[in-house]
């Protein structure tokens, strides 16, 4: 919808921010467990999740074991639901991409030397109790963390151009050992109800080619 329908969505997003209150919100979360919810048309999915994105606690995206989300109501007294310049850029950005939802493993499907491949996957846990890599209902451990790794050697082997964002942790440092390209860097880390605990973590960059220039 941000590629093809910006200005659609830009006025629906607005009529959302009119009737935003707790009530609203709670009730626009809830279309998630209703049987229906699919056959919703794109333009009132696309909309419901950028406003609830944009109100909820810390922007967090966050799903029960049902898939259902299910992150409560955030403290804003003027949120930007409706942000007409960003929305409007990304479209122009986005007008050559072209956008699949599917799993990682199909990753190779389409691929040939010279790509450049980035994945993003939920972080490996910095200790036993941590609980961000179970903010959706599948928990990304060390089984699919392995699995990403064979992925993320075919394209290497394939000779494309691989980079991936990981927590700095000796199970992620110890799958990855035979790329020598990793490198630190430091990430906020905002989603913590104690604002003086939101802190920078320290958090692998992972490539199979140098980095020429030296930066992040």
């Amino acid at each position: 919808m941000v590629k093809n329908n910006p200005d659609v969505l830009i006025i629906e997003l607005e009529i959302y921010k009119e009737n935003h209150n707790k009530d609203f919100y709670y009730q626009t979360r809830a279309l998630d467990r209703s049987d229906d919810f699919k056959s919703l048309n794109e333009l009132t999915r696309a909309t419901r999740f950028i406003y609830l994105n944009k109100t909820c606690f810390n922007g967090l995206y966050r799903v029960n074991s049902k898939g259902c989300f299910n992150t409560p109501i955030g403290s804003y007294k003027n949120p930007n639901v409706a942000d007409k310049e960003v929305i409007l850029n990304a479209s122009e950005a986005l007008q050559d991409a072209n956008i699949v939802n599917q799993s990682f493993h199909k990753t190779t499907d389409n691929t040939k030397t010279n790509d450049f491949i980035y994945f993003d996957p939920p972080y490996y846990p910095l200790t036993k109790t941590a609980s961000f890599t179970s903010y959706n209902e599948s928990i990304f451990l060390d089984e699919k963390q392995k699995k990403l790794f064979k992925i993320y050697k075919t394209l290497a082997n394939l000779q494309c151009k691989v980079t991936q964002s990981n927590s700095d942790t000796d199970f992620i440092n110890s799958l990855y050992k035979e790329y020598e390209t990793h490198a630190t860097a430091m990430a906020n880390r905002n989603i913590n109800s104690d604002t003086n605990k939101r802190q920078k973590v320290k958090e692998l960059i992972i490539r199979n080619y140098k980095n020429n220039n030296n930066r992040m």
